[in-house]
């Protein structure tokens, strides 16, 4: 992957959690049209852990981390990092069960976050109701990125702990396809930010009629929705979520351990 370099004097650069901005030349994740590259994932099976590894990441940062222009490959490595120990932690936790899930993330991210024997983070997870709709759902997520709560006991469950001051943290959700696009099983990414498209529709002032979502994905539409290619940061228009046949929606985040 090309790094975005320049032999200029050193520049540092303020940038939200891997949304990639540029200064003059100097580029921690390249720009292409808007679409703005990530570390590739390491191999087809750990899309859960690169997404795992961004959120600690993130979280880590509270939102916000400057670098020089030499330290784009060292965020490279950390995000490279992190997706090899917490890919290794989880499949521990899976020991010989068929497919990985959400308590192995748990007992991984212990793992992986514990300071003298204490975990650091936690994942958390909310599971909406089996009848809530689309737009319900949708509506829940601009929740998450339009409140200006300060407080925990203000602020959407999704939000506690979030570093005052700091971005909404991004949100784990598992999905199946990606603008009319369908993966060949279940993919997990990062939702950095949503926005309503369009306005909103007839029923109800709180309900979007569409939404875009910022994704931070391991495998997107422009590398041909294949892990292992590139990863990216971009809008995209629509999301199939997993409903995990018909559970219902399901958010997971990681927020500091109580």
């Amino acid at each position: 992957m090309a790094k975005g370099r320049n032999s200029g004097a050193s520049q540092v650069i303020w940038i939200a959690f891997a949304l990639g901005v540029s200064v003059t030349g100097t580029t921690i994740a390249q720009e292409e049209d808007g679409f703005r590259h990530l570390p590739r994932q390491m191999n087809d099976s750990s899309c859960q852990s690169y997404a795992l590894g961004l959120a600690v990441h993130y979280e880590d940062r509270g939102g916000f981390f400057s670098f020089d222009q030499t330290s784009e490959e060292q965020f490279f490595d950390d995000i490279r990092g992190a997706e090899a120990k917490i890919r290794t932690l989880v499949a521990f936790a899976k020991g010989e069960e068929h497919v990985s899930h959400r308590g192995h993330w748990k007992q991984a991210i212990r793992e992986y976050s514990g300071v003298n024997g204490q975990p650091k983070y936690q994942v958390r997870e909310n599971i909406s109701s089996a009848a809530q709709t689309l737009p319900q759902f949708q509506n829940a997520l601009l929740k998450h990125f339009a409140s200006k709560c300060t407080r925990d006991d203000e602020c959407p469950i999704t939000r506690r702990g979030n570093t005052e001051g700091a971005p909404p943290r991004p949100l784990i959700a598992s999905i199946t396809g990606v603008n009319g696009l369908p993966y060949k099983s279940s993919h997990v990414v990062l939702i950095k930010d949503v926005r309503p498209k369009g306005g909103f529709d007839g029923r109800s002032s709180h309900l979007p009629s569409r939404m875009e979502y910022l994704l931070e994905n391991s495998a997107s539409r422009r590398t041909g929705m294949t892990c292992g290619k590139s990863g990216s940061t971009e809008w995209v228009s629509n999301i199939d979520f997993n409903t995990f046949g018909g559970l219902g929606y399901v958010l997971t985040w990681i927020e500091p351990r109580e």
